[in-house]
């Protein structure tokens, strides 16, 4: 859980520095390949706009550091395998069971479906 919600951060953060960098660059979408439309040479990015692009880089690195620290945790810890040999064991379980189940419900539907069948062609001569 703690994972996910850091990766969520990594993500957001590189949401928001991608984001600065676009208004950074005046917003305009140009497509790979073709000339741009307007002719002009790009302008230097203001002050205000480095800043911005600073405060997201740093904060995109700072959540990158976080969410590696919470992934190596949980890495370091024995609980995940932990769980994992819990479930294992649990499913396990489950299917054995289950082969029991269906190893001894299949004659009984052989049976069931042979005597059905033996019926509906003695009803369907019976009409003849």
């Amino acid at each position: 859980m703690f994972s996910t919600r850091a990766r969520r951060s990594v993500e957001n953060s590189r949401l928001l520095l991608d984001a600065a960098k676009t208004r950074a660059k005046g917003g305009m979408f140009k497509l790979p390949g073709k000339p741009d439309q307007q002719h002009h040479e790009e302008a230097e990015t203001s002050e205000d706009a480095k800043v911005e692009i600073e405060q997201a880089e740093d904060e995109f690195v700072g959540q990158t550091e976080e969410a590696v620290g919470v992934m190596k945790n949980v890495l370091d810890t024995p609980e995940p395998l932990r769980n994992l040999a819990d479930l294992i064991a649990a499913q396990l379980e489950f299917h054995k069971k289950a082969y029991e189940i269906l190893s001894e419900l299949a004659p009984v539907v052989d049976n069931l479906q042979v005597d059905q069948e033996a019926s509906y062609r003695k009803s369907r001569e019976g009409t003849s």
